[in-house]
């Protein structure tokens, strides 16, 4: 296997990410326009948690039993 070489452009680069500027754009008027529908309709926004499949690598923690019950039961 050849090592990798470094790469010398920056992680970011506004030229290369032109083209999903407009899809970004779109996705964030789209959020907006729902959550300011929730929000008009008395909804609260929380952040909900997520399930991963491992809890991290730092040695202090342990991931717990999680069963995936579906909406059959």
């Amino acid at each position: 296997m050849e090592p990798r070489l470094p790469d010398s452009r920056p992680w970011w680069n506004r030229d290369s990410h032109a083209d999903r500027r407009p899809f970004l754009e779109g996705r964030g008027r789209i959020r907006d326009a729902s959550r300011a529908w929730f929000r008009a309709q008395g909804f609260t926004e929380v952040e909900c948690g997520a399930l991963q499949v491992s809890p991290g690598n730092e040695a202090h923690l342990h991931g717990f039993r999680t069963d995936w019950v579906g909406e059959n039961g």
